[in-house]
């Protein structure tokens, strides 16, 4: 059979089987809308989460039979907001409900248990929504002509459900444009793997955000990088991680290659614009002028902030005058680390 352009695909009428598959989606995925509703109401969340692997399920087996009409109905991006992030947002606000009632005396032994099972759950269920992602990689990526060794990190490294690509993902990928679509499906698998990692680390690991482990988060996105440079996404994940890191020149630096990018993420700007606030707000509150360390690594502390201080003054139209004399203390500092070798020029 010679090789199908994805946009004939993409024009072809769906199998039986898909349409079957596709109405199947839709009314899970309304049933879902309404069991999310009634949570509120007492309604057995079991059976919400029940009724998410169902679904999960058949997005799955539509991809598996149609990627052509999965990719028309955007399958990818529905699968992760009904079964994955509408289920993070709900354990966000059940973990913000029970830390509240550790301020109460006659709350609090509940609570501290309550707590410590539903992170206990959060966790095992992010492992497995890891686990359910790597098995798609596993027969996509080769159907693309990738090797899946590189691509997964941590624990998922060397798992995935290795064997013969579906009929479909074959035909698929049989084309470039048809490569092409499948390698920006496994580009947003990688950073939905890639978010639960954070997810997993932000609500059920001890300690504060900066002795926690990103990198395994972190090696997720630049894969998703390195499968397709020209996207934003990724770069404005590791500006998350950045964040996270207390890193703000990091920070600024990601989601400038967010917004550079050819397919900038849609809310760069927003993300840009809060990292300048708090960073304005960190220099107000030290005074506009924290005490002046020897030691190089005291140097840098000072320098980052107040260099992306410097980008924000610009990026909120300051006046002159205010950003020249910011500007040239700066400057002057940035040449003494790279005297110094404190800074690499190759990160700026």
């Amino acid at each position: 059979m010679p090789p199908v352009a994805i946009d004939s695909l993409l024009a072809t009428r769906p199998s039986d089987a898909a349409t079957q598959l596709a109405s199947k989606i839709h009314d899970l995925e309304m049933r879902v809308k309404e069991e999310r509703k009634a949570i509120t109401k007492s309604v057995d969340e079991k059976a919400l989460n029940a009724t998410r692997v169902s679904l999960r399920d058949k997005y799955r087996e539509l991809i598996e039979v149609d990627i052509a009409h999965a990719t028309r109905l955007k399958c990818d991006e529905q699968m992760w907001k009904f079964v994955f992030y509408h289920r993070i947002d709900d354990v966000k606000k059940r973990l913000a409900t029970l830390s509240a009632s550790l301020q109460e005396p006659t709350k609090q032994q509940r609570a501290e248990a309550a707590l410590q099972e539903l992170r206990t759950t959060l966790k095992a269920w992010a492992e497995d929504s890891k686990a359910f992602y790597a098995s798609m990689l596993a027969w996509i990526l080769p159907a693309c002509g990738l090797k899946l060794e590189g691509f997964l990190h941590g624990e998922l490294a060397g798992t995935g459900r290795i064997g013969d690509p579906p009929p479909s993902a074959a035909q698929a990928g049989a084309s470039e444009e048809g490569r092409k679509v499948m390698v920006t499906m496994c580009y947003k698998f990688l950073i939905c793997i890639g978010d639960l990692e954070r997810y997993k680390q932000t609500h059920c690991a001890a300690g504060l955000s900066l002795g926690k482990d990103w990198s395994v988060a972190a090696a997720h996105y630049r894969a998703a990088g390195r499968l397709i440079p020209s996207e934003g996404h990724h770069w404005n994940q590791l500006g998350v991680i950045a964040q996270f890191e207390g890193d703000h020149f990091l920070n600024l630096y990601c989601h400038a290659r967010s917004g550079l990018s050819e397919a900038p993420f849609a809310r760069n700007s927003d993300n840009v614009l809060a990292l300048l606030t708090r960073v304005e707000q960190l220099v107000t509150d030290t005074g506009g002028d924290p005490p002046r360390p020897t030691d190089k690594e005291g140097r840098c502390r000072r320098f980052y902030p107040r260099f992306v201080h410097l980008v924000g003054m610009l990026y909120h139209g300051s006046d002159l005058n205010s950003y020249k004399a910011n500007e040239e203390e700066v400057l002057i500092e940035l040449h003494s680390l790279l005297d110094l070798d404190t800074i690499d020029p190759r990160t700026l």
